[in-house]
């Protein structure tokens, strides 16, 4: 291996292009248009999910039995 001594790349001279000027127009609130909503909305008939129509039966009892010994 060669020991080197590094060498940094000339700098490059850039003109940076003078943003151009503009006049900043105030503008009233009546002429700022609103949002416009959808001529129709019809949303599809979703089906129920499987957490929705399952049954769920409690099981506290059986946690108590099984995970606290008895005092």
């Amino acid at each position: 291996m060669k020991n080197s001594k590094f060498v940094p790349t000339p700098m490059e001279i850039q003109n940076l292009i003078k943003p151009e000027t503009k006049q900043i127009v105030k503008r009233d609130y009546n002429e700022i248009s609103s949002a416009s909503l959808p001529e129709y909305f019809d949303p599809p008939i979703e089906q129920p999910q499987r957490a929705e129509i399952a049954y769920y039966r409690c099981q506290t009892d059986q946690l108590k039995t099984t995970m606290l010994p008895p005092i």
